[in-house]
């Protein structure tokens, strides 16, 4: 039967669907079937290549590999979507979409209670991301997520997922490169740089939406999509770095002297004080107006996986010097981190 859902209730709760245009999110809802589920039934079984990812409409349902539980999902978040989107980019050439992980689901799922789930199959899939390359990115960046999590706990499917024995870096992800890609090695941290994101994206959230058009779509050019998993350090107390952060999805933590401080979540900047300085450093015009520490006075560990947006300090540089009230914005998010890392004894933050 045909789901009757929204496009605005896709978009309200659904970060796959976030950002979508509605005409878009329009069609995805007209294609989505109801599924309804009784309590302690399996949904999806761990081994089994999927044609279909599920949204989870209501209710919770329990997510295990190898029969041990790591963690339960409820409204708002998908199960199933590493093998669909697998099968998606396998079955349908003309998407050029990366396999990024195995065609076999690295995760099962079982209900915890009475669930109503939307059913997204692979054939609907296929038109909607060949329409919108947004929408792929998003939904094979949830797979990757899955993927990471399940190879963590042991899933012999996930084979694409980089694990790291020991250390907080166990948390990282890595697939096959997209062309033109690279690998970096940054502060002890393996990151995969990503495709570039959109400008449409970008005009979505605060810290960007003022700027003008031309210059949002100059800094989505030279963006990098960073993926970390749980526990990984993004940006250390003491050092420098040579890229600011925004958070895109997930959730991190300050730390200052070991303390910990406030968490931050989507859309706030990460790295600023460090990756501001040096990106003043560059401009002549700036360099004498803008005082700031040359080293992060904060440590910032990831609490969930997250996806952050790198902006390196070369293109930060260059788009301030052309968009002050940018810079100011950015001042301003620095300045609060300097206030809240001396309020917590940081050195590097009490001498600024």
């Amino acid at each position: 039967h045909t789901v009757p859902i929204t496009a605005e209730e896709l978009a309200a709760h659904w970060e796959v669907f976030r950002g979508i245009p509605a005409k878009a999110l329009v069609d995805v809802a007209g294609c989505l079937r109801i599924v309804l589920v009784g309590k302690g039934l399996q949904v999806v079984e761990q081994g089994k290549v999927l044609n279909s990812m599920y949204l989870i409409r209501s209710g919770t349902l329990s997510i295990s590999v190898n029969g041990k539980e790591i963690g339960t999902r409820t409204r708002g978040e998908t199960v199933g979507e590493t093998s669909a989107f697998a099968t998606t980019a396998a079955n349908y050439p003309d998407l050029s979409l990366r396999l990024s992980t195995s065609l076999k689901q690295p995760e099962g799922a079982t209900t915890v209670s009475a669930c109503e789930l939307l059913e997204y199959r692979s054939q609907d899939m296929h038109l909607h991301l060949k329409l919108n390359p947004f929408l792929a990115r998003r939904i094979q960046m949830a797979a990757t997520r899955s993927n990471h999590n399940a190879a963590f706990e042991g899933a012999v499917e996930a084979r694409h997922a980089l694990q790291q024995p020991g250390g907080l870096d166990r948390g990282l992800i890595s697939g096959d490169l997209l062309p033109g890609e690279q690998h970096v090695e940054a502060g002890g941290v393996r990151r995969s740089m990503a495709v570039p994101c959109s400008e449409e994206e970008l005009q979505q959230m605060p810290l960007f939406a003022p700027m003008n058009e031309a210059d949002r779509r100059d800094l989505a050019a030279s963006i990098r999509i960073v993926i970390v998993g749980e526990g990984v350090e993004i940006v250390e107390q003491g050092a420098t770095n040579e890229s600011l952060f925004i958070l895109r999805s997930g959730r991190c933590a300050e730390y200052v002297n070991r303390t910990r401080g406030i968490e931050k979540g989507d859309g706030m900047t990460v790295g600023e004080v460090a990756g501001l300085n040096a990106a003043c450093k560059r401009r002549q015009d700036l360099v004498s107006r803008i005082t700031l520490p040359p080293k992060n006075t904060e440590t910032v560990l990831s609490l969930t996986a997250c996806e952050l947006l790198e902006v390196p300090v070369e293109a930060l540089s260059n788009i301030i010097g052309s968009d002050l009230m940018l810079g100011r914005r950015l001042l301003r998010e620095a300045n609060n981190t300097i206030a809240r890392s001396a309020a917590a004894g940081s050195a590097g933050a009490v001498n600024c």
